[in-house]
Order: C-alpha cells, then sequence, then structure tokens
C-alpha cells in the first residue's frame, strides 16, 4: 500500500469503489450484478456531513471598480473592517458497492472507507448503515486503508495480539453466520492479498484482488508523479518510518 495516497484520497476512493465494480463482476454468478453506489454521507442527527476538502470554493462578492478604490472603513478610528472570504464545504459524497440479485435485493454490500466513516461525527451514521445492510440480510464487507481517523469496523477487544495488529484491514460479515467477522490484516511493508467476497448461500463467493487495485490506481491516477522526499500525511513512525525511508533511498527518490 502507497502510504501517500491518503492525501490524495477522495481521487483515489472513487476509482477504488468502481473498479472493485469492474473486477468483480465478470466473476459473479449467473443472476447477479455488481452496482456502484452513491449518497451524501450524514451524521447522528440526519444533516448531511460536511468537510473541509482540500479544494476549497470561495465566493467572494462582486464590488464596482470603485468600490474597489474606496479607503477601508475605521472602526474606532483604529482598526480597518476588511470583508471576509465566504468559505464552502461541500457535504461528503459517499461511495460503495452493491452486488444485487434478479429481484434487485442486496445480496452483499462493499465499502471502502473513507475519512467521513472515520471520522468523530461520522462514526454512529456509518455503523448504523452497516447494520441496516445487515439485518436485511446483506453481506457487509469493509476495506480500511487509511492510517488516520477512529476504529470505524468495530473489532471486539483483543480480536489479535498486539504484534499482529496493522492499520490497514478488511472485515468480511457474513449476514448468515451473525456475530461473527472474517478479519484481514494488511502489514504496511508487504503486497495486498485477495480477500473472499461473499455472494449468496448456495454460491461459493469469489476473490477480489486488492493488489490489481491499487496497481490499476496507480498507473490510472498518475501517481507514479507524486513528490516523495517528503513524509507522507499522516507521517510514518518507527520501524515503518524507516522502512519507508530507506526503500526511497534505495530507489534514488530520496537524498
Amino acid at each position: 500500500m502507497n502510504p501517500y495516497w491518503e492525501a490524495h484520497w477522495w481521487d483515489v476512493h472513487a476509482s477504488l469503489v468502481v473498479y472493485i465494480r469492474n473486477q468483480l463482476q465478470p466473476k459473479l454468478p449467473a443472476g447477479l450484478v455488481g452496482r456502484a453506489e452513491e449518497g451524501v454521507s450524514l451524521d447522528d442527527t440526519g444533516e448531511p456531513l460536511t468537510y473541509w476538502p482540500d479544494a476549497l470554493v470561495r465566493d467572494r462578492e462582486k464590488k464596482s471598480d470603485s468600490a474597489l478604490h474606496e479607503p477601508s472603513v475605521p472602526w474606532g478610528g483604529e482598526t480597518e473592517i476588511m470583508e471576509p472570504v465566504l468559505i464552502v464545504a461541500e457535504p461528503e459524497t459517499e461511495r460503495w458497492v452493491e452486488i444485487r440479485d434478479a429481484s434487485g435485493r442486496v445480496v452483499t454490500a462493499i465499502e471502502v472507507l473513507s475519512p467521513g466513516n472515520k471520522s468523530t461525527a461520522g462514526l454512529i451514521a456509518y455503523r448504523e448503515k452497516r447494520s441496516r445492510f445487515l439485518a436485511g440480510g446483506a453481506n457487509f464487507v469493509e476495506i480500511d486503508l487509511l492510517r488516520e481517523g477512529r476504529d470505524a469496523l468495530g473489532l471486539p477487544r483483543n480480536a489479535f495480539a498486539a504484534n499482529e495488529e496493522t492499520t490497514y484491514r478488511a472485515c468480511v460479515r457474513r449476514a448468515s453466520r451473525p456475530g461473527q467477522i472474517e478479519l484481514y490484516l494488511f502489514p504496511l511493508r508487504r503486497r495486498l492479498p485477495g480477500i473472499r467476497i461473499p455472494l449468496r448461500e448456495s454460491d461459493t463467493g469469489v476473490v477480489l484482488n486488492l493488489h490489481l487495485l491499487v496497481d490499476q490506481c496507480f498507473e490510472d491516477g498518475g501517481y507514479n508523479a507524486l513528490d516523495l522526499s517528503g513524509d507522507p500525511k499522516p507521517p510514518l513512525t518507527g520501524a515503518d518510518a524507516q522502512w519507508l525511508d530507506d526503500c526511497l533511498r534505495q530507489a534514488g527518490l530520496r537524498k
């Protein structure tokens, strides 16, 4: 996994959702179809959840040329009043994949976690969304490739040993096995594996190759042009930071 991608996650996330749909589509058995879905993220009150994106839309009131040259207005004879710049934060758009049967029923939902899912404001709403899919009889797959943010997967405490813990993870919850979680751990330094995507109980399931997905994102998104001279955001620490530095120096990408 490329730790520098997190700073460009909106583009990476949108690509991953489409690529997941495309990779799974030819593998699905007859009667099932994959769909890329989207909706506006809501908080636990039902209001649209907004975030400050990297690119902001700024709106200034238009003034006449004469107004632009008017002297500043004093306040108490000392401080001028400055016109504010209005910054508009767009609601985050959620994207996910649904696998449906011929009747339109959702068999499996696949989520690639976003910063909003792992934020304090969005965490409750995200977990409620997961519960709705499971209550409706759908399988639920979560792929977390973000190092920053809160734990949104809801794993039991002591689910794995401390020396096995990784930031990148995936969880598979099968509707037919309530209370059971299939956990995949993805160490930073290892190639991403394939994970099993459950379908109907009568189906054997299909494999989603995560490494092919990130390779495709890297190539199609032009991420070979990323500046790797500085630290990724959020920065790595400890042995992972040293490993990254060694790799970049050996490749001649960092002095």
